[in-house]
């Protein structure tokens, strides 16, 4: 979901139904838990109540920029 904000709003803050709906899916009680997920692990922000942000961790892992941001598969 932090990726489709990402992408589908330039990293914008949104509500936490905008971003559910910038990942193709509905509201429902799974897509909180999502976001409280990407919430712990850094890949959202909460810059206001009720709205959530990619943070830079997320613009790194969905857009690296240097050879250090990238993740080896290997």
């Amino acid at each position: 979901m932090p990726q489709a904000v990402l992408e589908n709003n330039a990293g914008k803050e949104c509500t936490d139904r905008e971003a559910a709906k910038f990942a193709g899916v509905g509201w429902t009680g799974q897509i909180a838990v999502e976001i409280s997920s990407a919430l712990k692990y850094g890949l959202f922000e909460r810059p206001s109540p009720g709205k959530v942000k990619p943070t830079d961790i997320t613009r790194r892992i969905v857009k690296p920029q240097t050879p250090t941001d990238k993740v080896d598969d290997a």
